[in-house]
């Protein structure tokens, strides 16, 4: 089975709560107490703050170590966090 989320809203409301409820046993629950935080931090608008997007990107590197699927290094993002939005809004090449 697939669940697929598309609104942070539902992050909020449905997958967060779930896994509150019914927690992962297995190292995959120290990924998800990172990505609950993140969560709570966006809903808080901290993401648009450049310290809490910081704090942000600091808590999403810190999950799934190994980051086979990772575009960019942590350097690149702290280095210059609206190149990177930019160029994925496709306003650069």
């Amino acid at each position: 089975m697939t669940y697929s989320v598309y609104r942070r809203k539902d992050l909020e409301s449905v997958i967060v709560p779930f896994f509150g409820r019914y927690p992962l046993i297995s190292r995959k629950q120290e990924d998800f107490l990172k990505f609950r935080e993140i969560v709570l931090l966006m809903q808080r608008k901290a993401h648009r703050t450049d310290e809490g997007f910081k704090s942000i990107v600091k808590l999403a590197f810190a999950m799934n170590q190994r980051g086979k699927q990772r575009r960019y290094r942590l350097e690149e993002v702290m280095r210059n966090p609206q190149r990177l939005h930019a160029e994925q809004l496709g306003f650069m090449s």
